[in-house]
């Protein structure tokens, strides 16, 4: 449910969703449990310009197609 209502924070406040990957998963659980923002901002900022040159990427290959 946490993961949801996040979510639809960032979806509402128009940024780039992001996903926590397996490799982030125990820094991020860490960052949680230890109320550790400046480490939760650090993978959220990196996850999301992963996801936005990811979207980018297949905008481009979305406009290319016949």
């Amino acid at each position: 449910m946490g993961r949801m209502l996040i979510f639809y924070s960032v979806l509402e406040q128009n940024l780039i969703p992001f996903v926590i990957t397996k490799e982030q998963k125990e820094a991020y659980i860490k960052a949680l449990d230890t109320h550790n923002t400046e480490s939760l901002y650090q993978l959220a900022k990196v996850s999301q310009e992963f996801e936005l040159t990811r979207i980018q990427g297949q905008m481009i290959l979305n406009k290319n197609k016949p």
